[in-house]
């Protein structure tokens, strides 16, 4: 479902656009948009790690997909090879690439 709501993200940005993604209410997907630029933010509720992709058959053969998560209480991404890890960037609990 949708649940329109403004969220704030640590850079600032804000996030007019929410949906849940699980039938749960464990995987939100925030976004915004500026411009030709696009950001989004999960909030997920799992015990492990998070994956998010693209893809444009729905499927994951060829998909962009990233995958986070926390390791010895620090956050972390691992990216597909669309985006190069020289763009990672990390700020407190919080961590996103810029592809």
């Amino acid at each position: 479902g949708v649940a329109p709501r403004v969220t704030a993200g640590v850079s600032g940005r804000t996030y007019p656009h929410r949906t849940l993604l699980d039938s749960e209410g464990k995987y939100w997907l925030d976004w915004s948009q500026r411009g030709s630029q696009i950001a989004f933010r999960l909030q997920v509720r799992t015990a492990g790690y998070v994956g998010f992709g693209f893809s444009p058959t729905g499927a994951m053969a060829s998909a962009d997909i990233v995958v986070g998560g926390v390791a010895h209480g620090r956050p972390y991404l691992q990216v597909s090879a669309f985006c190069d890890a020289k763009y990672l960037q990390q700020q407190g609990n919080c961590c996103w690439a810029t592809c």
